[in-house]
């Protein structure tokens, strides 16, 4: 596969804080953290953050969702999902006025990287920019324009690509190198339904305040379907 060409003017990379700033931060603690297992996910102990990752679907050398949950997100943050919720694949990119800076916002949890943790990020001709994750050296393209830039692709140390689709802004599609896609259904601006390759649909319940309440799974059926 044949890469495209890109400046090699490198920015340095920080993780997003929120604004108001959210103290102590969310996310997953890092590696060498003290952390406590729990149902689902982990507590960080440094800072009292509980992570949960529900995952909801995935296929072998596809593509895999999961449902983040962290109890001290902002919880006016933007999210496709509901207060303090948002999903693996919401990954955004914002550049500072001077574009010396960038911070990212991953879909574990808004987080301030910890000191000596680098990704290196570099600005394309095409204006889209390139960050290559260090240690698994998997690469994420990012679009060419927009306050926050969203994450367009991701191509592994194999070269094995999965594309990112969006309608109105929205992530609505995420599509791996067989063309087998996952499908993002919304409703009032709120994921609302999960399509996998082979129909199978997960449906999120919201209460009248706009919080997930609860996920429908697809019925599992036996080999004689029923």
């Amino acid at each position: 596969m044949q890469r495209s060409d890109f400046s090699n003017t490198l920015f340095p990379l920080q993780r997003a804080h929120e604004t108001p700033p959210v103290a102590p931060a969310p996310g997953l603690p890092p590696a060498w953290g003290a952390s406590a297992s729990v149902y689902g996910g982990v507590v960080n102990l440094g800072n009292g953050n509980l992570c949960l990752q529900i995952p909801l679907t995935g296929w072998a050398n596809g593509v895999s969702f999961s449902l983040v949950f962290n109890s001290q997100a902002n919880p006016s943050q933007p999210s496709p999902i509901a207060p303090k919720w948002t999903h693996n694949w919401h990954v955004l990119l914002t550049l500072s006025s001077d574009q010396k800076q960038a911070t990212l916002q991953e879909g574990d949890g808004v987080v301030t990287a910890p000191r000596g943790v680098f990704d290196r990020l570099t600005r394309q001709a095409d204006g889209r920019y390139l960050l290559v994750r260090k240690g698994s050296e998997e690469r994420w393209l990012f679009a060419a324009s927009g306050a926050s830039r969203r994450l367009e692709q991701v191509v592994d140390r194999y070269g094995q690509t999965v594309q990112l689709v969006y309608t109105g802004g929205q992530l609505t599609t995420v599509r791996d190198r067989y063309q087998r896609a996952l499908t993002l259904i919304y409703s009032n601006n709120r994921l609302w339904q999960v399509v996998d390759f082979s129909g199978r649909v997960w449906e999120l319940v919201y209460d009248g305040q706009g919080r997930l309440q609860k996920v429908r799974f697809p019925a599992v059926q036996d080999e004689n379907n029923q």
